[in-house]
Protein backbone atom coordinates (compact mmCIF):
# COMPACT_ATOMS: atom_id res chain seq x y z
CA UNK A 1 0.00 0.00 0.00
CA UNK A 2 0.68 2.30 1.08
CA UNK A 3 1.54 1.82 5.34
CA UNK A 4 0.07 5.04 6.56
CA UNK A 5 -2.82 6.70 4.79
CA UNK A 6 -4.74 9.99 6.39
CA UNK A 7 -8.05 11.06 4.54
CA UNK A 8 -10.52 13.47 4.89
CA UNK A 9 -14.84 12.55 4.44
CA UNK A 10 -16.87 15.27 3.79
CA UNK A 11 -20.24 15.10 4.44
CA UNK A 12 -21.75 18.24 4.30
CA UNK A 13 -23.85 16.59 1.43
CA UNK A 14 -26.51 14.45 3.57
CA UNK A 15 -28.89 16.17 5.32
CA UNK A 16 -28.84 14.22 8.62
CA UNK A 17 -27.99 16.04 12.16
CA UNK A 18 -26.96 13.37 14.31
CA UNK A 19 -23.66 12.54 12.92
CA UNK A 20 -21.26 10.81 16.34
CA UNK A 21 -18.61 13.75 17.53
CA UNK A 22 -17.27 13.61 21.28
CA UNK A 23 -16.82 17.21 21.67
CA UNK A 24 -14.58 18.73 24.55
CA UNK A 25 -15.97 21.91 26.11
CA UNK A 26 -15.09 24.44 28.64
CA UNK A 27 -17.68 26.38 30.69
CA UNK A 28 -17.19 29.70 32.89
CA UNK A 29 -18.67 29.91 36.45
CA UNK A 30 -22.12 31.55 34.82
CA UNK A 31 -22.21 27.99 32.70
CA UNK A 32 -21.63 29.89 29.57
CA UNK A 33 -20.13 27.74 27.06
CA UNK A 34 -16.45 28.28 26.63
CA UNK A 35 -14.41 26.75 23.74
CA UNK A 36 -15.22 24.07 22.06
CA UNK A 37 -12.66 21.02 20.17
CA UNK A 38 -13.50 17.47 18.97
CA UNK A 39 -12.53 14.71 20.16
CA UNK A 40 -10.50 11.93 18.34
CA UNK A 41 -12.20 8.35 18.54
CA UNK A 42 -10.51 4.96 18.71
CA UNK A 43 -11.60 2.87 16.32
CA UNK A 44 -10.49 -1.31 16.18
CA UNK A 45 -10.58 -2.88 12.97
CA UNK A 46 -12.87 -5.66 12.69
CA UNK A 47 -10.58 -7.36 10.57
CA UNK A 48 -7.05 -7.64 13.07
CA UNK A 49 -8.06 -5.61 15.70
CA UNK A 50 -5.26 -3.15 14.42
CA UNK A 51 -6.12 0.80 15.85
CA UNK A 52 -6.75 3.43 13.20
CA UNK A 53 -8.35 7.48 14.54
CA UNK A 54 -11.25 9.35 13.72
CA UNK A 55 -11.62 12.90 14.29
CA UNK A 56 -14.41 14.91 13.46
CA UNK A 57 -13.92 18.59 12.09
CA UNK A 58 -16.66 20.50 12.99
CA UNK A 59 -18.31 24.25 12.53
CA UNK A 60 -20.47 26.10 14.67
CA UNK A 61 -23.94 27.07 12.93
CA UNK A 62 -26.81 29.12 14.67
CA UNK A 63 -25.59 28.12 18.37
CA UNK A 64 -25.25 24.54 16.75
CA UNK A 65 -22.12 22.47 16.88
CA UNK A 66 -22.08 20.40 13.16
CA UNK A 67 -20.25 18.21 11.69
CA UNK A 68 -18.76 18.71 8.32
CA UNK A 69 -15.95 16.07 7.48
CA UNK A 70 -14.05 13.19 9.18
CA UNK A 71 -10.42 12.85 9.32
CA UNK A 72 -9.32 9.23 9.48
CA UNK A 73 -5.40 7.87 10.12
CA UNK A 74 -5.38 4.54 9.16
CA UNK A 75 -2.45 1.67 8.96
CA UNK A 76 -4.19 -0.25 6.01
CA UNK A 77 -1.91 -3.85 6.04
CA UNK A 78 -1.85 -3.68 9.85
CA UNK A 79 -5.70 -3.04 9.84
CA UNK A 80 -6.28 -5.46 6.91
CA UNK A 81 -3.62 -8.32 7.43
CA UNK A 82 -2.43 -7.73 10.61
CA UNK A 83 1.37 -6.41 9.75
CA UNK A 84 2.32 -4.36 7.11
CA UNK A 85 5.92 -6.60 6.10
CA UNK A 86 4.93 -7.46 2.87
CA UNK A 87 3.29 -5.40 0.78
CA UNK A 88 2.26 -3.70 -2.77
CA UNK A 89 1.52 0.43 -2.88
CA UNK A 90 -2.70 0.25 -3.75
CA UNK A 91 -4.08 3.67 -2.84
CA UNK A 92 -6.99 3.12 -4.49
CA UNK A 93 -8.21 0.07 -2.49
CA UNK A 94 -6.21 1.08 0.91
CA UNK A 95 -8.70 4.39 0.74
CA UNK A 96 -11.75 1.96 0.10
CA UNK A 97 -10.59 -0.21 3.20
CA UNK A 98 -11.00 3.50 4.83
CA UNK A 99 -14.06 4.41 3.82
CA UNK A 100 -15.43 0.51 4.50
CA UNK A 101 -13.91 1.51 8.04
CA UNK A 102 -15.41 4.48 8.49
CA UNK A 103 -18.83 3.31 7.48
CA UNK A 104 -18.77 0.61 10.07
CA UNK A 105 -18.23 3.11 12.68
CA UNK A 106 -21.21 4.89 11.44
CA UNK A 107 -23.26 2.34 11.52
CA UNK A 108 -22.03 0.82 15.10
CA UNK A 109 -22.86 4.51 16.31
CA UNK A 110 -26.37 4.61 15.04
CA UNK A 111 -26.10 6.45 12.17
CA UNK A 112 -29.05 5.29 9.95
CA UNK A 113 -27.78 2.76 6.82
CA UNK A 114 -29.56 5.37 4.30
CA UNK A 115 -27.42 7.84 5.61
CA UNK A 116 -24.53 5.86 5.53
CA UNK A 117 -24.44 4.62 1.62
CA UNK A 118 -24.43 8.48 0.69
CA UNK A 119 -20.86 8.33 1.57
CA UNK A 120 -18.58 7.09 -1.51
CA UNK A 121 -15.34 7.45 -2.65
CA UNK A 122 -15.70 10.71 -4.43
CA UNK A 123 -16.24 12.20 -0.90
CA UNK A 124 -12.93 11.30 0.11
CA UNK A 125 -10.19 13.36 -0.20
CA UNK A 126 -6.12 12.34 0.73
CA UNK A 127 -4.52 14.89 2.98
CA UNK A 128 -0.85 12.39 3.14
CA UNK A 129 0.11 8.81 2.00
CA UNK A 130 3.38 6.49 2.58
CA UNK A 131 4.10 4.88 -0.12
CA UNK A 132 6.35 1.68 0.74
CA UNK A 133 8.72 0.30 -2.08
CA UNK A 134 10.34 -3.05 -1.21
CA UNK A 135 13.72 -3.13 -2.84
CA UNK A 136 15.42 -7.30 -2.83
CA UNK A 137 19.21 -7.01 -1.73
CA UNK A 138 18.99 -10.98 -1.34
CA UNK A 139 20.68 -11.17 2.10
CA UNK A 140 20.23 -8.87 5.01
CA UNK A 141 23.91 -7.36 5.22
CA UNK A 142 23.35 -6.42 1.83
CA UNK A 143 20.23 -4.50 2.72
CA UNK A 144 21.00 -3.38 6.51
CA UNK A 145 24.31 -2.15 4.49
CA UNK A 146 21.76 -0.47 2.00
CA UNK A 147 20.33 1.60 4.10
CA UNK A 148 23.85 3.06 6.01
CA UNK A 149 24.15 3.98 1.78
CA UNK A 150 21.31 5.61 1.88
CA UNK A 151 22.15 7.77 4.59
CA UNK A 152 25.91 8.56 3.96
CA UNK A 153 24.42 10.53 0.24
CA UNK A 154 21.99 12.13 1.94
CA UNK A 155 24.27 13.54 4.46
CA UNK A 156 26.81 14.56 1.79
CA UNK A 157 23.98 16.14 -0.28
CA UNK A 158 21.83 18.10 2.70
CA UNK A 159 24.33 18.21 5.98
CA UNK A 160 26.98 19.98 4.50
CA UNK A 161 29.05 23.06 6.00
CA UNK A 162 26.86 25.45 4.38
CA UNK A 163 23.70 24.21 5.74
CA UNK A 164 25.25 24.10 9.40
CA UNK A 165 26.62 27.73 8.55
CA UNK A 166 22.61 28.87 7.72
CA UNK A 167 22.13 27.49 11.24
CA UNK A 168 18.98 24.95 9.60
CA UNK A 169 17.92 21.57 10.99
CA UNK A 170 19.92 18.66 9.53
CA UNK A 171 17.88 16.82 6.88
CA UNK A 172 18.97 13.54 7.57
CA UNK A 173 19.04 11.45 10.37
CA UNK A 174 20.52 8.28 10.80
CA UNK A 175 20.42 5.86 13.92
CA UNK A 176 20.75 1.89 14.69
CA UNK A 177 18.68 -0.26 16.74
CA UNK A 178 18.70 -4.09 17.18
CA UNK A 179 21.47 -4.71 15.25
CA UNK A 180 19.24 -2.91 12.13
CA UNK A 181 20.15 0.74 10.42
CA UNK A 182 17.46 3.58 9.70
CA UNK A 183 17.46 6.41 8.41
CA UNK A 184 15.27 9.45 7.45
CA UNK A 185 15.69 12.49 4.60
CA UNK A 186 13.60 15.69 5.39
CA UNK A 187 13.84 17.96 2.07
CA UNK A 188 11.30 20.63 2.00
CA UNK A 189 7.31 20.34 2.29
CA UNK A 190 6.52 17.98 -0.13
CA UNK A 191 8.18 14.50 0.96
CA UNK A 192 10.14 12.96 3.70
CA UNK A 193 12.32 9.86 2.82
CA UNK A 194 12.45 6.89 5.37
CA UNK A 195 14.85 3.44 5.09
CA UNK A 196 15.23 1.04 6.85
CA UNK A 197 14.69 -3.54 6.79
CA UNK A 198 12.33 -5.06 8.67
CA UNK A 199 14.17 -7.97 10.34
CA UNK A 200 11.96 -8.71 13.74
CA UNK A 201 9.03 -7.38 15.75
CA UNK A 202 9.21 -4.30 17.41
CA UNK A 203 7.85 -2.76 20.58
CA UNK A 204 6.17 -0.01 18.94
CA UNK A 205 4.50 -2.13 15.40
CA UNK A 206 1.66 -4.10 15.51
CA UNK A 207 2.13 -7.22 14.15
CA UNK A 208 -0.48 -10.18 14.90
CA UNK A 209 0.84 -13.15 13.31
CA UNK A 210 1.39 -16.45 14.23
CA UNK A 211 4.78 -16.72 15.44
CA UNK A 212 6.12 -19.73 12.93
CA UNK A 213 4.16 -17.22 9.88
CA UNK A 214 6.12 -14.25 11.58
CA UNK A 215 9.19 -16.19 10.92
CA UNK A 216 8.91 -16.43 7.61
CA UNK A 217 7.85 -13.18 6.70
CA UNK A 218 10.58 -11.81 8.34
CA UNK A 219 12.66 -14.23 6.31
CA UNK A 220 11.99 -12.60 3.31
CA UNK A 221 11.36 -8.66 4.78
CA UNK A 222 15.29 -8.89 6.14
CA UNK A 223 16.12 -9.45 2.82
CA UNK A 224 14.61 -5.55 1.23
CA UNK A 225 15.41 -2.60 1.45
CA UNK A 226 12.03 -0.27 2.70
CA UNK A 227 12.31 2.33 0.99
CA UNK A 228 9.12 4.85 2.01
CA UNK A 229 8.07 7.94 0.57
CA UNK A 230 5.69 10.18 2.79
CA UNK A 231 3.76 12.45 0.62
CA UNK A 232 3.20 15.74 2.65
CA UNK A 233 0.09 18.20 1.85
CA UNK A 234 1.65 20.02 -0.49
CA UNK A 235 1.24 16.78 -3.20
CA UNK A 236 -2.78 17.37 -2.65
CA UNK A 237 -2.99 21.01 -3.53
CA UNK A 238 -3.12 23.83 -6.31
CA UNK A 239 -0.37 25.34 -4.58
CA UNK A 240 2.09 22.48 -5.10
CA UNK A 241 0.86 22.28 -8.67
CA UNK A 242 1.00 25.73 -9.73
CA UNK A 243 4.62 26.13 -7.96
CA UNK A 244 2.93 27.95 -5.56
CA UNK A 245 1.11 30.22 -7.40
CA UNK A 246 -1.81 30.11 -5.75
CA UNK A 247 -2.60 31.85 -2.77
CA UNK A 248 -4.70 31.51 0.95
CA UNK A 249 -7.37 28.23 0.30
CA UNK A 250 -6.04 25.37 -1.83
CA UNK A 251 -8.24 23.22 -3.61
CA UNK A 252 -7.48 19.47 -4.27
CA UNK A 253 -5.64 18.61 -7.43
CA UNK A 254 -6.07 15.05 -8.80
CA UNK A 255 -3.68 13.76 -6.31
CA UNK A 256 -5.97 14.02 -3.71
CA UNK A 257 -8.84 12.37 -5.31
CA UNK A 258 -8.33 8.09 -4.04
CA UNK A 259 -9.85 7.68 -7.72
CA UNK A 260 -7.18 8.87 -8.97
CA UNK A 261 -5.03 5.97 -8.25
CA UNK A 262 -7.13 3.48 -9.92
CA UNK A 263 -5.80 0.55 -12.02
CA UNK A 264 -2.89 1.42 -14.37
CA UNK A 265 -3.21 5.33 -13.74
CA UNK A 266 -2.33 4.47 -9.80
CA UNK A 267 0.95 2.09 -11.19
CA UNK A 268 2.23 4.91 -13.16
CA UNK A 269 1.78 7.00 -10.08
CA UNK A 270 3.71 4.90 -8.16
CA UNK A 271 6.59 5.12 -10.67
CA UNK A 272 6.48 9.01 -10.77
CA UNK A 273 6.57 8.92 -7.19
CA UNK A 274 9.77 7.12 -6.89
CA UNK A 275 11.68 8.45 -9.89
CA UNK A 276 10.96 12.11 -7.50
CA UNK A 277 12.67 10.81 -4.89
CA UNK A 278 15.05 9.77 -6.35
CA UNK A 279 15.40 12.94 -7.94
CA UNK A 280 15.29 14.54 -4.50
CA UNK A 281 18.63 12.14 -3.78
CA UNK A 282 20.00 13.50 -7.34
CA UNK A 283 20.50 9.74 -8.91
CA UNK A 284 19.82 11.07 -11.99
CA UNK A 285 22.99 13.73 -12.01
CA UNK A 286 26.41 13.05 -12.75
CA UNK A 287 29.15 13.03 -10.53
CA UNK A 288 32.56 13.20 -10.62
CA UNK A 289 34.69 10.95 -7.82
CA UNK A 290 37.55 11.30 -9.68
CA UNK A 291 40.07 14.66 -10.79
CA UNK A 292 39.94 16.11 -13.97
CA UNK A 293 42.90 15.51 -16.23
CA UNK A 294 44.54 18.12 -16.96
CA UNK A 295 43.47 18.28 -20.64
CA UNK A 296 39.78 18.97 -19.25
CA UNK A 297 40.77 21.51 -16.97
CA UNK A 298 42.45 24.07 -19.58
CA UNK A 299 38.73 23.87 -21.52
CA UNK A 300 37.73 26.03 -18.51
CA UNK A 301 37.47 29.16 -17.69
CA UNK A 302 40.20 30.68 -15.84
CA UNK A 303 37.77 31.54 -13.03
CA UNK A 304 36.31 27.96 -12.93
CA UNK A 305 39.47 26.24 -13.56
CA UNK A 306 40.77 28.24 -10.03
CA UNK A 307 37.68 27.78 -8.07
CA UNK A 308 37.64 23.90 -9.08
CA UNK A 309 41.20 23.60 -8.66
CA UNK A 310 41.06 25.10 -4.90
CA UNK A 311 37.89 22.62 -4.28
CA UNK A 312 40.33 19.49 -4.80
CA UNK A 313 42.31 20.98 -1.79
CA UNK A 314 39.72 21.28 0.61
CA UNK A 315 38.95 25.01 0.10
CA UNK A 316 35.59 25.73 2.13
CA UNK A 317 32.57 27.59 -0.34
CA UNK A 318 33.00 31.07 1.05
CA UNK A 319 36.90 31.41 0.84
CA UNK A 320 37.01 29.99 -3.14
CA UNK A 321 37.84 32.31 -5.43
CA UNK A 322 34.72 33.80 -6.84
CA UNK A 323 35.14 37.02 -8.80
CA UNK A 324 31.73 38.36 -7.07
CA UNK A 325 30.69 38.06 -3.50
CA UNK A 326 27.45 38.37 -4.80
CA UNK A 327 25.01 35.56 -3.69
CA UNK A 328 22.96 34.94 -7.15
CA UNK A 329 26.47 34.97 -9.15
CA UNK A 330 28.14 32.51 -6.55
CA UNK A 331 24.80 30.11 -7.30
CA UNK A 332 24.96 30.89 -11.09
CA UNK A 333 28.74 29.65 -11.08
CA UNK A 334 27.94 26.97 -8.77
CA UNK A 335 25.23 25.06 -10.87
CA UNK A 336 27.41 26.03 -14.39
CA UNK A 337 30.48 23.98 -12.89
CA UNK A 338 27.86 21.49 -11.16
CA UNK A 339 26.32 20.45 -15.02
CA UNK A 340 29.85 21.25 -16.48
CA UNK A 341 32.08 19.24 -14.48
CA UNK A 342 29.82 16.98 -12.48
CA UNK A 343 31.34 18.78 -9.23
CA UNK A 344 29.11 20.18 -6.52
CA UNK A 345 30.98 22.83 -4.35
CA UNK A 346 28.26 22.73 -1.67
CA UNK A 347 29.98 19.62 -0.57
CA UNK A 348 33.76 18.25 0.11
CA UNK A 349 35.76 16.75 -2.37
CA UNK A 350 35.90 14.19 -0.13
CA UNK A 351 32.69 13.63 0.79
CA UNK A 352 31.59 13.69 -2.89
CA UNK A 353 34.60 10.85 -3.71
CA UNK A 354 33.28 8.60 -0.80
CA UNK A 355 29.17 9.51 -1.80
CA UNK A 356 27.40 5.59 -2.28
CA UNK A 357 26.05 5.40 -5.87
CA UNK A 358 23.05 4.10 -5.08
CA UNK A 359 23.26 2.24 -8.49
CA UNK A 360 20.68 -0.81 -7.15
CA UNK A 361 17.97 2.22 -6.37
CA UNK A 362 15.79 1.43 -9.35
CA UNK A 363 11.70 1.16 -9.38
CA UNK A 364 10.79 -2.55 -8.02
CA UNK A 365 7.61 -2.97 -9.72
CA UNK A 366 4.23 -3.97 -7.57
CA UNK A 367 5.72 -6.10 -5.03
CA UNK A 368 4.32 -10.26 -5.22
CA UNK A 369 5.42 -13.29 -3.40
CA UNK A 370 6.71 -16.01 -5.47
CA UNK A 371 4.73 -19.54 -5.79
CA UNK A 372 7.04 -20.84 -3.20
CA UNK A 373 5.17 -18.10 -0.55
CA UNK A 374 1.72 -18.42 -1.50
CA UNK A 375 1.01 -20.00 1.96
CA UNK A 376 1.58 -16.14 3.07
CA UNK A 377 -0.87 -14.54 0.45
CA UNK A 378 -3.27 -14.47 3.71
CA UNK A 379 -0.91 -12.04 5.95
CA UNK A 380 0.65 -10.00 2.70
CA UNK A 381 -1.22 -7.34 1.65
CA UNK A 382 -1.64 -8.00 -2.16
CA UNK A 383 -4.20 -8.36 -4.72
CA UNK A 384 -5.45 -11.82 -3.97
CA UNK A 385 -5.73 -10.83 -0.13
CA UNK A 386 -6.82 -7.45 -0.97
CA UNK A 387 -9.97 -8.52 -3.16
CA UNK A 388 -11.02 -11.37 -0.19
CA UNK A 389 -10.55 -9.01 2.90
CA UNK A 390 -12.92 -6.19 0.62
CA UNK A 391 -15.35 -8.38 0.44
CA UNK A 392 -14.86 -9.69 4.14
CA UNK A 393 -15.52 -5.96 4.40
CA UNK A 394 -18.63 -5.70 2.47
CA UNK A 395 -20.46 -8.50 4.00
CA UNK A 396 -19.84 -7.04 7.26
CA UNK A 397 -21.44 -3.88 6.00
CA UNK A 398 -24.61 -5.51 4.91
CA UNK A 399 -25.15 -7.57 7.33
CA UNK A 400 -24.44 -5.11 10.15
CA UNK A 401 -27.06 -2.85 7.83
CA UNK A 402 -29.37 -5.44 7.77
CA UNK A 403 -29.32 -6.40 11.32
CA UNK A 404 -29.83 -2.63 12.32
CA UNK A 405 -32.80 -2.59 9.47
CA UNK A 406 -34.55 -5.73 11.14
CA UNK A 407 -34.11 -4.08 14.28
CA UNK A 408 -36.41 -1.60 13.32
CA UNK A 409 -38.71 -3.42 11.95
CA UNK A 410 -39.34 -5.40 14.69
CA UNK A 411 -39.60 -2.41 17.37
CA UNK A 412 -42.32 -1.03 14.80
CA UNK A 413 -44.02 -4.86 14.89
CA UNK A 414 -43.93 -4.64 18.73
CA UNK A 415 -45.40 -1.06 19.03
CA UNK A 416 -47.97 -2.04 16.42
CA UNK A 417 -48.45 -5.59 18.40
CA UNK A 418 -49.10 -2.94 21.11
CA UNK A 419 -51.50 -1.18 19.55
CA UNK A 420 -53.68 -4.37 18.86
CA UNK A 421 -53.88 -5.10 22.09
CA UNK A 422 -55.27 -1.85 23.15
CA UNK A 423 -57.87 -1.66 20.87
CA UNK A 424 -58.49 -5.51 20.51
CA UNK A 425 -58.19 -5.32 16.44
CA UNK A 426 -56.35 -7.81 14.02
CA UNK A 427 -53.02 -8.01 12.87
CA UNK A 428 -52.10 -6.42 9.99
CA UNK A 429 -49.11 -5.89 9.41
CA UNK A 430 -45.60 -8.24 8.28
CA UNK A 431 -44.62 -10.76 11.07
CA UNK A 432 -41.23 -9.70 12.80
CA UNK A 433 -39.38 -12.57 9.75
CA UNK A 434 -38.65 -15.57 11.20
CA UNK A 435 -34.28 -17.10 10.56
CA UNK A 436 -35.61 -19.50 7.79
CA UNK A 437 -37.39 -16.74 6.00
CA UNK A 438 -34.37 -14.36 5.86
CA UNK A 439 -32.39 -14.17 2.93
CA UNK A 440 -28.68 -13.85 3.06
CA UNK A 441 -27.37 -10.72 4.45
CA UNK A 442 -26.75 -8.54 1.61
CA UNK A 443 -28.57 -10.25 -0.80
CA UNK A 444 -31.93 -8.62 -2.46
CA UNK A 445 -34.54 -11.40 -4.01
CA UNK A 446 -32.56 -11.33 -7.28
CA UNK A 447 -29.60 -12.50 -5.92
CA UNK A 448 -27.58 -9.17 -6.61
CA UNK A 449 -25.78 -7.22 -3.63
CA UNK A 450 -27.31 -4.36 -1.37
CA UNK A 451 -26.50 -1.10 -2.91
CA UNK A 452 -24.71 -0.16 0.57
CA UNK A 453 -21.77 0.08 -0.88
CA UNK A 454 -22.91 0.41 -4.65
CA UNK A 455 -20.73 1.83 -6.96
CA UNK A 456 -17.38 1.64 -5.00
Amino acid sequence: MADSVVVTCSIEHIDFDNFPMDINQSTDENGVIGKRSSSTTKFKSPLTGAISEITPFCKEENGIYKVKAYKVSLNVPASVVSFNGLLLNDVYHSCLFVLFFLQLWFLQRGVPAEVVKQISLKHVKIESIDLTYLVNKKVWEFANDGIKQIAQRGSALFNGDVIKQNKRVAAVNYWESDGNSYTKIRKGNKTDLIAYVKSGKTKKGFCELPNDVAEQIFAITKKHVRFEVQLKKSWFTTADANFGAAEGSDPPTSWSSPLSWKGKAGEAMYAQVFDEARELLRLNEKFNQRRHRSDFMETLSDEHRNILEHHYVGTPFNDLPFKSEDPKYRSKVKRAIQIRCGVDLYMTWEEQQAMPTLDWLLYPGMFKLKKSQKHLEPYAFIRPTIKQKLQAMKVLLLNFATQQKLGLDQELDLDHESDLSETGGTEHGAPFPKESDKQEAGETADGTSGDLTAGM
